[in-house]
This record gives C-alpha cells, structure tokens and sequence, in this order.
C-alpha cells in the first residue's frame, strides 16, 4: 500500500433474480481485498465520522434503522416522508473517477492533515 504497487483483484460475480423478475448483479472481493477495504474503511472513518451530521444515521459507527426512528419520534410538524432504493446506483458510477488516485487524494489529504490517527 505504501509503495502504491497494491492491485486488486477482479471481484467475483454472480447474477440473482430480483422479485420483478430482473437480474442482479452482486460482486464478491477477494479475502485479501477485504482485508485492504476494512482498512481504508477505519482510516476514512476516523477522518470523516467527526464531520458528519449528528442527523445521519445511514452505515455509521452505533447508529441504525432503530436510531434513526427514534431520531424521527423527536421531531413536531413532519408531513411528508420520502422513500427511495438506491442499492442499485453503485454499478451505474464511473469506478474509474472512484479508483483515481487524484480523486482520493482530493478527497481524503485535507482531512488526513487534520486529524492525528495514531490516537
């Protein structure tokens, strides 16, 4: 990783039937690319966690579906609600901008400057 040499290899995939009678298509790293995604995944949490609305409940550290109801239980004069499935959005990105060492370094070095990850 430091040497910048670490490549990925190519996910396993699998095509399963969704109940409207489409297919999708699900993708399956490797063990060692786990490892690396877990990795990457605690470094940019440390970075960006604090940064985060206290309001955002989606795939974070301790929060839910149960916190995010009981987030909403607070709340006076909600109306309206809306729903939406995005699951399917992350094979349509452009995993080239994705995997752009730019676009990373764009996106994580001003934060990796600030915060001290040794702690």
């Amino acid at each position: 990783m430091r040497a910048e040499a670490y490549q990925p290899q190519p996910n396993k995939t699998m095509m399963i039937p969704k109940s409207n009678g489409k297919m999708r298509k699900l993708s399956f790293p490797n063990g060692k690319d786990k490892l690396v995604q877990e990795a990457i995944r605690i470094i940019l949490e440390c970075i960006y966690e604090p940064t985060f609305s206290g309001l955002s409940h989606g795939f974070r550290p301790k929060r839910s579906t149960q916190s995010a109801i009981a987030e909403v239980e607070t709340w006076n004069g909600t109306i309206w609600f809306l729903e939406g499935d995005i699951t399917a959005c992350f094979d349509e990105i452009d995993h080239r901008i994705l995997e752009s060492n730019d676009f990373l370094i764009g996106l994580i070095a001003p934060k990796a400057y600030a915060v001290n990850l040794k702690q």
